[in-house]
């Protein structure tokens, strides 16, 4: 009887020695790989790779309806482009120079407030350059090995890790977080980094600058839009009002890149954020649309730059 009850005791003892082995083994194997990233490129953050609600529900038509978007990882600009910033490239590229650009390439206030020796106000090299055609963005963001952010990609930056919000941060805007037009003092942009980071480290998302998208502006891509790394092409064959998502891809971000000095003047381009001289607290909102010509060159209107996260950098 004892060595019966011996055994029962040693297989029930093993038993459950396995049991604990095979627990660890299965949690080693179900851990997720993480998927580490070299440091990312001076004045530049990394935004991780995945999903959002991207627009709104209760703002205007264009940013309707909320969709789940996944977008792969990649790089942002901390900041707006300065004005010493885009010195150096006009210095470098004379035929984006103020007295050299074409005329057919904006609007007649290419960089309203610099002067024809490519000289801008004094005491304002760290504020957003502004007046700037979206032509003129692209070209800067090739010269610096960048491009412009996808409006997908400027809109989950924006939000910072933000779920369900309107405003950076919260339900309200801040006018200690965001530079927003107050009726008494007007001041409608500022030195960039002045206010405090998004959740992802970037500083005026909102507010300081309106910034150029790569996108062409449709108001009705958001009821078609692929829901993985979407961005709003339309080529001169295909009705800019009824795009194919199979087309809409970040994988065709080529066609635009390469091309952009040959987009119709007549097309629209996306841009976003707001802008410090704004008086409407809906341009601050975070799902806020606007589209314009890409020669559109308003006192206001600025960009930053975006980088892919290539397969060298994984």
């Amino acid at each position: 009887m004892k060595t019966v009850i011996n055994l029962f005791i040693t297989v029930g003892l093993w038993s459950f020695l396995l049991f604990l082995s095979g627990i660890g083994c299965d949690k080693k194997s179900e851990a997720p790989a993480r998927e580490a990233y070299p440091p990312p490129p001076d004045g530049m953050v990394l935004i991780p790779a995945g999903e959002f609600e991207m627009g709104s529900n209760d703002g205007s038509d264009d940013e309707q309806p909320i969709h789940t978007v996944y977008v792969d990882a990649f790089y942002m600009d901390t900041h707006e482009v300065t004005h010493a910033d885009f010195k150096r490239f006009v210095l470098a590229n004379p035929q984006w120079q103020k007295s050299r650009i074409p005329k057919s390439l904006h609007t007649g206030k290419y960089l309203f407030d610099w002067d024809d020796s490519n000289n801008y106000p004094v005491g304002m090299a760290n504020y957003p350059v502004e007046s700037v055609c979206w032509y003129a963005a692209m070209a800067y963001a090739e010269w610096a090995g960048k491009r412009l952010p996808t409006e997908a990609e400027w809109e989950k930056a924006a939000r910072g890790g933000l779920k369900g919000k309107k405003y950076p941060p919260g339900s309200k805007v801040d006018p200690n977080l965001v530079i927003f037009s107050d009726p008494l003092i007007f001041e409608h942009s500022t030195s960039v980094g002045s206010y405090p980071a998004n959740g992802y480290g970037l500083f005026d998302m909102e507010g300081n600058a309106w910034e150029w998208c790569l996108d062409e502006y449709n108001p009705y891509f958001y009821s078609m839009s692929p829901a993985r790394n979407p961005v709003a092409y339309v080529s001169p064959q295909r009705p800019s009002r009824h795009p194919l998502p199979d087309v809409n891809t970040i994988a065709n971000l080529d066609a635009i890149l390469n091309n952009y000095t040959a987009v119709d003047v007549k097309s629209r381009r996306v841009y976003r954020g707001g802008t410090g001289g704004s008086p409407k607290t809906r341009h601050v909102r975070l799902a806020n649309r606007n589209g314009s010509t890409p020669a559109y060159t308003h006192y206001y209107l600025g960009f930053r730059c975006a980088k892919s996260v290539s397969p060298e950098d994984l």
